[in-house]
């Protein structure tokens, strides 16, 4: 049998070299970026979220339910159904109103 001209040693370090390589490629779909966002009037950073960071991702790191939620975005009113297709940018200004069930109870005499 032949043998390979690259010794076992050489075999080995051409792998480790492509798979660092391999390493280092960014998906642009899971970059994170440095955002700070104003919600409600204060500020808060959102420098771990992944690109494109959306209203609806935004939403769902709040711990907010979508369906109890109107978001105003640099003072126009996003529709809900644009959610996942509206991309924060880093300055933008959020005013979030946050829906709460209930009533009040009614005393019997």
């Amino acid at each position: 049998p032949e043998r390979s001209r690259f010794s076992g040693g050489a075999r080995d370090l051409a792998r480790i070299s492509t798979v660092r390589q391999c390493d280092n490629l960014e998906d642009p779909h899971s970059a994170k970026s440095e955002m700070k966002l104003h919600i409600n009037g204060d500020p808060r950073d959102f420098n771990d979220a992944l690109a494109p960071f959306t209203m609806a991702a935004l939403i769902e790191s709040l711990g907010m339910k979508s369906d109890r939620v109107a978001v105003e975005l640099n003072r126009d009113i996003v529709p809900r159904d644009r959610w996942n297709d509206t991309t924060l940018k880093d300055g933008d200004q959020l005013e979030i109103v946050h829906f709460v069930g209930g009533g009040s109870a009614r005393l019997r005499s």
